[in-house]
């Protein structure tokens, strides 16, 4: 029977159809709190385990820690760093950018110089680590108010992206020191779950923007998608 590694083509292959699922999965879930609806039907079909809109990020989750892992086997320490800063910061800049000058402005219920003076912390969001959710007198009177709130899994991410890259370089046995990552992350992520911990209540940061509860449960899905790259050839492709 073929493995995963036989069958993956880092070119042609399904992940960018999977990507595009989950986004229309957040879209679908989102919109129910965002038009402050308490139903979503999504929850109760997973037995209250998630939301649409969790489901949908544990796929991202899943998919980064595999070609994430893969690149950074693949990859020096540098170069690793460069496509990274390189695959978030300049996308995620326009975005901010565009936010702030163009949607802000259209938007806002505050005078122009106000927005602009108060609004100008948002910038802070192009940095990855430090996003600033809201802007002066833009949505404010709606459910939630923030302009881009999907933002918030971005640190999370990066976070991960900087921790697999440092374990690249300094483990020895790259498949066990993913594995034993992923122990620790699902590890933590019962403990914490059991425990009181979840999404209202995080726990303390452990890095800019980067909560306790959300690093191990996210971690756990990342190194999932770790563990089957570096497992590549022992998993079965099988349905």
């Amino acid at each position: 029977m073929r493995s995963i590694g036989d069958c993956f083509d880092a070119k042609r292959n399904n992940f960018n159809v999977l990507r595009l699922a989950a986004a229309i999965l957040v879209l679908f879930s989102h919109s129910y709190p965002l038009t402050g609806s308490q139903y979503e039907p999504i929850y109760a079909l997973f037995g209250g385990y998630d939301t649409g809109g969790g489901i949908a990020v544990i796929t991202f989750f899943v998919i980064s820690g595999f070609l994430i892992t893969r690149s950074a086997e693949h990859q020096s320490s540098g170069d690793f760093l460069k496509a990274r800063v390189l695959r978030i910061v300049p996308a995620l800049a326009t975005v901010v950018l565009i936010q702030y000058l163009i949607l802000g402005p259209v938007f806002t219920t505050q005078p122009a110089l106000r927005y602009f003076a108060s609004g100008i912390l948002h910038l802070k969001t192009a940095f990855v680590f430090f996003p600033v959710f809201g802007l002066p007198g833009v949505f404010s009177d709606l459910p939630i108010p923030a302009v881009n709130g999907s933002l918030w899994t971005l640190p999370v991410e990066a976070f991960f992206y900087l921790v697999t890259g440092i374990l690249a370089v300094a483990s020895l046995s790259y498949r066990r020191t993913i594995l034993i990552a992923l122990i620790v992350t699902v590890a933590a992520f019962v403990v914490m779950s059991f425990t009181g911990f979840g999404p209202s209540h995080g726990g303390p940061k452990i890095f800019f923007g980067v909560k306790a509860y959300e690093a191990a449960k996210f971690g756990s899905y990342f190194y999932l998608g770790g563990a089957a790259w570096v497992f590549r050839d022992k998993i079965p492709m099988h349905p």
